[in-house]
């Protein structure tokens, strides 16, 4: 009887504008594909740029599907926003264009993301960054607070969420 109420709630969502439903039981993988493929077919809702004077984001994360659909979502939404897929690239990019905020996962192979987030407060204690984890790990939220991180946010992400986070962010500094 399971596929009789996944195909009556499929309806019912549908009826609401429901454009796309996604069921748990996947992958990562498959849902950053899907999402990313929802984002890139959807019509741009930005107006214009109209976040870009407000400063540059960077999106740091070793999982492709993560970055890019971060990226792609949050340039949709009319962001100015880079990548970077390692802790190294990150403060390349950091030193080579002024950034206001950077979403950093905190587990990454080579430079984790507290070192990073170490640097980059060693840099330039202005830039806000949020980190990015799959575990709420009390342990590494209060060393990341003493370190300097602004917000934590948790995998699978509420990328409206993340939206409203970062025009905080961007708000509070002009």
């Amino acid at each position: 009887n399971e596929p009789d109420v996944d195909a009556e709630i499929c309806r019912e969502a549908r009826k609401l504008g429901v454009a796309e439903i996604l069921k748990k039981d996947f992958s990562n993988y498959t849902m950053f594909k899907r999402i990313l493929g929802m984002l890139e077919d959807a019509p741009d809702m930005s107006a214009d740029d109209k976040y870009l004077s407000l400063g540059r984001i960077l999106v740091v994360d070793d999982c492709p599907e993560m970055r890019t659909t971060l990226e792609t979502f949050l340039n949709r939404k009319g962001f100015h926003v880079k990548a970077a897929a390692d802790g190294e690239n990150a403060l390349a990019e950091i030193r080579a264009q002024k950034t206001k905020i950077v979403i950093c996962d905190e587990r990454m192979p080579g430079m984790d993301g507290l070192m990073v987030l170490k640097k980059i407060k060693e840099f330039d204690k202005s830039i806000n960054v949020i980190m990015l984890t799959a575990v709420g790990d009390e342990d590494v939220i209060k060393e990341a607070t003493a370190l300097g991180a602004c917000g934590f946010l948790t995998k699978p992400c509420d990328f409206h969420g993340i939206e409203k986070l970062i025009l905080s962010l961007l708000i509070q500094g002009i």
